[in-house]
């Protein structure tokens, strides 16, 4: 009577079925007659050693389905908020005020700075060319703001150009050459920056010597060569009294008055190079004969350079004053009607 069979352990039960399914998965070496598996080896003992098989290699990470993934998803976002983007995009278009693609920049978003430099330029209510010239800095002052504010190029260009303008017009000095400087580069800086539009007017013609900038000069010109023979009247006055210190000393006196004169004359000739060329024959009847007294003032102020100090002295100052003032006084009536 045979024994009877012992129950095998799970575990003995488990390693027969692993070498089981191995068996069932060798296949014999073609060369060499060994079996070997083909899930874990590409050839038989005997094939690696003799190096007939190459070693095995790992498999590459396949990146192509992360990036195809990654790729989904930015294009679900992407189509997701891109009409937001869009809609934000007109929204900065309507509020800057230039094209971006143009060469030149759209006028209306800068309609009310301009304007002001127009009329501080042209069409400014000041009679004072001081004033003139503060106003006009003040305006483009402005401009160069506006323009540097803006994100494209060719307003930050712009700007520059504008602060080439200011140069003109410097603080503390003003001069009716530079403001009319100012004046005759404006409309080629508008044309060159700004699209024509409508509202953009026709400029005044920077070259009229009768406007309103020429006479300002001519005025404060006259106020100023006023007040240069007066100081000389009173220096005349003041050599001439009998209590002035010297007066028994007449070569003394002579030598004050004649180093008074070579200084006063120098005063004299910085003035008139401040004189604006003349008025045409078109200009106002009224400007024509206020520019003939303030140049005939200037030749009779030139004359006061060489007079000796003697009794007639102060009599030739006296009517060189009258028609100085006379000449400040019709600038003066021009600017104001």
């Amino acid at each position: 009577m045979s024994e009877p069979e012992t129950p095998k352990s799970v575990q003995e039960k488990r390693d027969e079925e692993h070498w089981t399914v191995r068996r069932q998965r060798m296949v014999r070496c073609k060369i060499h007659g060994l079996h070997y598996d083909p899930r874990l080896t590409s050839g038989c003992a005997k094939c690696r050693k003799e190096g007939l098989i190459a070693p095995p290699q790992r498999e590459k990470p396949q990146f192509l389905p992360l990036l195809l993934l990654v790729l989904a998803i930015v294009l679900v976002i992407y189509s997701v908020f891109l009409p937001g983007f869009r809609n934000r995009g007109v929204v900065q278009e309507e509020l800057v005020p230039e094209v971006l693609t143009a060469h030149k920049l759209e006028p209306d978003g800068y309609r009310e700075t301009i304007e002001k430099v127009e009329t501080a330029l042209y069409d400014n209510p000041a009679t004072d060319l001081g004033q003139m010239v503060y106003d006009a800095r003040l305006a483009l002052t402005a401009l160069t703001g506006r323009l540097n504010d803006s994100p494209h190029q060719i307003g930050r260009r712009a700007a520059k150009d504008v602060d080439r303008l200011k140069a003109y017009l410097p603080e503390g000095s003003a001069t009716v050459q530079g403001l009319e400087r100012a004046r005759s580069e404006w409309p080629a800086f508008r044309s060159r920056y700004f699209f024509p539009v409508p509202w953009l007017r026709p400029l005044l013609n920077a070259g009229q010597s009768d406007d309103r900038v020429t006479l300002a000069a001519y005025r404060d010109l006259a106020g100023d060569l006023l007040a240069l023979v007066d100081e000389g009247s009173a220096r005349v006055e003041e050599l001439s009294s009998p209590t002035a210190p010297g007066l028994g000393e007449p070569d003394r006196l002579g030598r004050e008055w004649r180093s008074y004169q070579r200084e006063w004359l120098g005063r004299l000739e910085a003035l008139r190079s401040r004189l604006p060329d003349r008025p045409g024959i078109q200009a106002d009847s009224e400007v024509l004969i206020a520019t003939q007294h303030l140049e005939q003032a200037f030749s009779q102020a030139k004359s006061l350079a060489e007079v000796q100090l003697d009794s007639g002295a102060a009599s030739r100052f006296e009517a060189t004053l009258s028609l100085t003032e006379k000449a400040h006084r019709s600038f003066d009536d021009i600017l104001m009607r």
